[in-house]
């Protein structure tokens, strides 16, 4: 994580490229409360498994899903929330907010903008005031 620079680099991606994530000033303070934050390079460092090009600890994305997601969604008391429902949600919020369908596709990570129509989608309030938008 890069604070300054204000992004996120995933070192390890199904690409197999480095990739690298926005971050916007509320992620910076929800990731600054972290308790591991001061104590390694990694948001969710764990003390079974170790990278090999880094030699440093960390979650891979199975851990991640079973250790921390699954608990939270389950004490939360959401159901049918998955990994996939916060790409949704972030790609529909996205839209909600008028970013063009290459911008959403950009954040996703994805080649192009294809799949975007099936990450975002409106909520009924939103086509609600899209409608009282045309009154009068």
């Amino acid at each position: 994580v890069d604070m300054e620079q204000r992004f996120i680099s995933l070192p390890q991606t199904k690409s197999g490229k480095a990739q690298y994530v926005p971050l916007n000033e509320e992620a910076k303070t929800l990731l600054r409360a972290f308790p591991s934050w001061e104590h390694s390079v990694w948001v969710f460092p764990s003390k079974i498994q170790r990278s090999r090009k880094t030699k440093r600890s960390h979650l891979d994305s199975y851990n991640f899903y079973g250790r921390i997601f699954r608990p939270a969604v389950k004490e939360a008391k959401l159901e049918g929330v998955t990994w996939h429902t916060l790409r949704h949600t972030f790609a529909s919020r996205l839209a909600m907010n008028g970013q063009s369908d290459s911008t959403i596709a950009a954040l996703l990570r994805h080649s192009g903008t294809a799949l975007v129509q099936r990450y975002a989608h409106l909520s009924p309030t939103h086509l609600r005031a899209a409608v009282e938008g045309v009154a009068s």
